[in-house]
């Protein structure tokens, strides 16, 4: 009875029909060891079907990072890779500090509001000028003056 309902529901489709589409669908075979909730296979119709590709190929290509080298130091607070104005060499400066007028007032202020430290901003490289020099040929290549407020 079951049958006769379908057959009635859908009346164009008939054993002519399921057999055509057994011949033109692949059916999967059974596979036991599927895991619990992973979704069946998808029944893939056989005119579709394409002969195994090749994957494509996967050119690597290097990456160039170039870097830019400064033509001198100013305002730079720590050693810095430029190309020496003078011996025209790629280096990496170094730094040396000393006391600027910056580094005197903050003494000054100390020395008025908070005595005991006074001495404080000698000893301490962040209250002093920086001045960049080539390790090459040891000329000054740039300068970076302590600011109190910044």
């Amino acid at each position: 009875m079951e049958q006769n309902a379908a057959c009635q529901a859908y009346p164009a489709f008939d054993e002519k029909q399921n057999q055509q589409l057994g011949q033109q669908y692949q059916y999967p075979k059974e596979q036991t060891n599927i895991p619990v909730g992973h979704p069946n296979q998808q029944y893939i119709p056989v005119q579709q079907q394409q002969p195994f590709m090749n994957p494509q190929q996967v050119v690597l290509q290097p990456i160039i990072i170039q870097q830019v080298r400064r033509s001198n130091a100013e305002g730079c607070s720590y050693p810095t890779d430029i190309l020496c104005p003078y011996c025209q060499k790629p280096v990496q400066t170094l730094i040396e500090f000393n006391s600027g007028c910056n580094t005197w007032l903050a003494c000054l202020l100390l020395f008025l509001f908070f005595l005991p430290l006074f001495f404080l901003p000698f000893c301490l490289e962040e209250c002093q000028d920086k001045i960049h020099k080539c390790p090459n040929c040891g000329k000054k290549v740039g300068k970076k003056k302590y600011k109190m407020c910044c």
